[in-house]
């Protein structure tokens, strides 16, 4: 049986063809083999490249921040004597450019510290759809203020132009709408926002037509302060609605004592800032975890107000929700005092982008069920850029460092 096999297969390979071509067929299988194998290699460098880039760095970030669990005792106290000349120049800078930054040691107590002098510019948002050159359209509304009656009316008509989006080339528009008024002096720049009011959802379509109008009773010596801020957005049912751009008018500025109509060319949306919150950072590195100090809030508030406010803090890893945890309601004040503080936990803060959302909410009954947003405050480890209070709560471990942040919106 064998003998038989054996010749079957010989009888295979004395087969009709030339030596040429067994010649060629054997060269190419060599070919392939060397360049298969040449990629392997190449694949192999690299790996081990990268990962012994990792480990260096690794090794030397973790070793600066683990000093004073590995080093000996001179070293410590150059840590020591480092992060503490670091706190006093924190606290002694802002005396000198009417800032404050605080360094809180301890239990966290209702320090009596504001940061009225601190200014925070404006700044735009940071999404792709906005800042898109196509995102332009134009808007077309009406203002009528009644001096007899003290009353604003406003008339959303429609909008042209609107981009659509790049999978469909349609939106699903709306307009929110925010009257913002500036404070009386120049030392805050908070903003308070007077009304708030949305448009019905136009769907499919980049040419809306809404027709909505909202009125509202307004003094006549706020009429000066006050900023008509109209926002269009392509509406999604998941709440990520996509900016696409916005219209801003001061009304000081304005004639509308009659009805007056206005075709005015969609810009980027620009964040307001509406008050400010004082956060504390503590990083424990046997722990892995960080601690987020909620301290103050300020807004600003009218003088007949019976809301409460709560805090949300959510962390951010790699763009992925870690963890969310509220604070407790307390009732609204020009300064709201918490001292509160949440843990979370934090694996490798060297390598993870990080981010610390605070937003803060006002109620509309004791149970918070009803709720309305005042404002969001960001920090942390981001690719978006450089956060100062972030790297100074990694180079001074165990150590809670304060400062005032910006709630936008």
């Amino acid at each position: 049986m064998a003998n038989g096999e054996f010749w079957i297969v010989y009888q295979f390979l004395h087969l009709p063809i030339s030596n040429e071509l067994k010649f060629g067929f054997l060269a190419a299988a060599i070919l392939l083999f060397i360049v298969t194998a040449v990629i392997l290699g190449w694949q192999i460098y690299l790996y081990c490249k990268l990962k012994m880039d990792l480990q260096f760095s690794g090794h030397t970030k973790l070793g600066n921040a683990d000093n004073d669990d590995y080093k000996d005792g001179s070293t410590v106290k150059e840590k020591q004597s480092l992060s503490y000349s670091t706190a006093v120049k924190l606290e002694k800078e802002p005396e000198k450019k009417g800032e404050e930054s605080e360094m809180v040691r301890g239990a966290l107590s209702p320090s009596p510290s504001s940061s009225e002098n601190e200014s925070f510019e404006i700044l735009e948002v940071d999404t792709k759809a906005e800042q898109e050159e196509s995102s332009i359209g134009q808007l077309r509304f009406s203002l009528l203020y009644d001096k007899a009656c003290t009353e604003l009316v406003l008339t959303i008509i429609e909008a042209t132009d609107l981009p659509g989006r790049d999978f469909s080339q349609s939106a699903d528009p709306f307009v929110r709408v925010r009257l913002l008024l500036e404070p009386p002096s120049q030392q805050s720049n908070i903003r308070y926002i007077l009304h708030e009011w949305q448009t019905k959802v136009v769907r499919n379509t980049k040419n809306p037509v809404f027709g909505d109008r909202f009125s509202c009773s307004i003094k006549k010596n706020q009429l000066k302060r006050i900023i008509i801020k109209l926002e269009v957005k392509d509406f999604d049912k998941y709440s990520r609605h996509r900016a696409l751009g916005e219209v801003r008018l001061l009304l000081g500025d304005l004639d509308i004592s009659e009805t007056v109509e206005f075709s005015e060319r969609l810009k980027k949306i620009q964040k307001d800032i509406v008050g400010e919150v004082l956060l504390s950072l503590k990083y424990l590195p046997t722990a892995q975890k960080i601690e987020v100090g909620l301290l103050k809030v300020k807004t600003a508030c009218p003088r007949n107000n019976d809301k409460d406010i709560y805090a949300s803090i959510t962390l951010y890893c790699n763009h992925k929700r870690q963890k969310h945890q509220k604070s407790s309601l307390k009732a609204k004040s020009d300064v709201t005092i918490y001292n509160e503080t949440f843990l979370y936990h934090l694996s490798d803060p060297y390598f993870q982008q990080c981010e610390v959302t605070v937003s803060i909410y006002e109620t509309y009954n004791k149970k918070g069920s009803g709720r309305h947003l005042i404002g969001k405050a960001c920090l942390g480890n981001r690719e978006a850029g450089d956060d100062t209070h972030w790297n100074l709560m990694m180079s001074c471990v165990r150590q809670p460092i304060a400062k005032w942040h910006p709630l936008l919106i």
